[in-house]
């Protein structure tokens, strides 16, 4: 498999109270407590922090080399406040990795600011995937090297 893509993204986490309070008032079950919950109050920010951060992951995405894997094809980097999870997860050739990451410090920062804490937990996700899959780190590193060269605008030119 050919390396080459990359996302952040910001997994959802359950609201107890949320969740049994639409148990209760919409006779639901658990479980569909727990999709409303998400459809309701989680969807919609997930996916503006996958957008929001897309201006970082495609960017690496450009600049990155692909290489060649045995089982690799894509890299999630999960930004959480607590890691749940410390293992590497792989799923189909998409491996998973969680990294801390501060939101509330996050929105209060410029946009040049944003985009560096962005590649910071994306960097730092996928050196430990790398490590795992004996890649080398220089070859984010030196993708680094570039966007900062670049003061982190994505340019074709």
């Amino acid at each position: 498999m050919k390396l080459q893509y990359f996302e952040l993204d910001k997994p959802y986490v359950e609201n107890q109270q949320r969740i049994e309070e639409l148990m209760d008032s919409a006779m639901l079950t658990y479980e569909e407590a727990r999709v409303e919950d998400y459809r309701q109050n989680w969807k919609d920010r997930r996916n503006a922090f996958i957008y929001e951060s897309k201006c970082m992951t495609s960017m690496v995405e450009r600049l990155f080399k692909p290489v060649m894997t045995k089982d690799c094809w894509k890299i999630i980097v999960e930004c959480v406040d607590t890691i749940s999870n410390p293992a590497i997860m792989n799923l189909l050739g998409v491996y998973t990795v969680q990294v801390l990451f501060d939101f509330s410090s996050y929105k209060t920062l410029s946009p040049l600011e944003q985009k560096k804490m962005l590649l910071g937990a994306l960097i730092k996700g996928a050196r430990r995937v790398f490590l795992e899959l004996s890649i080398p780190c220089s070859l984010i590193e030196d993708v680094v090297n570039e966007i900062e060269k670049n003061d982190y605008e994505n340019s074709w030119e």
